[in-house]
């Protein structure tokens, strides 16, 4: 398992976002709409965040691979592609291999590590939830016991006590 490369595909607008674009181009708001993508789609913040997310995450990779690898009974050999955004949930997946977390301020920059495992788990774990048919939030529930599991949260250096509480908490290797 390996995240491989930090991708800038997000800085092409969302496909819907063409739309007004494309009405209003004749229009006197066009300026209004140049100044919306200058201001939302600044190739330097991407490059900044990509640095910032890269350095960081290459400092954990290595023992987090391992890690997560020997928790989770996995040898996975499979390349994963982090995206950028600006925009959207701290974190989301696409199968088989496409991660997108948000960087839009120092916060979401601080957690990018966490943002990415958990993103990573729900990549790793997709087939046994979608066997077990989990609900979205037994979903969440589940790749969170994993991420909180404590070799993965002393590399994170996050903490949960509540999660301990969840039902998957102790028992998630029981679904492989």
């Amino acid at each position: 398992m390996r995240v491989s490369e930090y991708g800038l595909k997000t800085i092409l607008p969302p496909k819907n976002i063409w739309r007004p674009y494309l009405a209003l181009k004749n229009n006197k708001n066009k300026e209004k709409i140049f100044k919306w993508f200058e201001k939302n789609y600044n190739l330097q913040k991407y490059l900044k965040a990509k640095k910032i997310v890269s350095l960081n995450f290459k400092k954990i990779e290595q023992e987090l691979s391992i890690t997560v690898e020997q928790i989770l009974d996995l040898h996975n050999s499979q390349n994963f592609e982090v995206f950028l955004s600006f925009f959207g949930p701290g974190g989301s997946y696409k199968l088989p291999n496409i991660i997108t977390i948000r960087v839009l301020n120092h916060d979401d920059l601080n957690y990018s590590n966490v943002n990415i495992t958990h993103e990573l788990i729900h990549l790793l774990v997709e087939n046994k939830i979608q066997k077990y048919n989990f609900s979205h939030h037994d979903k969440e529930l589940f790749v969170n016991s994993i991420l909180f599991q404590p070799q993965i949260a002393k590399i994170l250096k996050i903490k949960n006590e509540e999660i301990i509480k969840s039902k998957y908490y102790y028992s998630f290797r029981k679904y492989f």
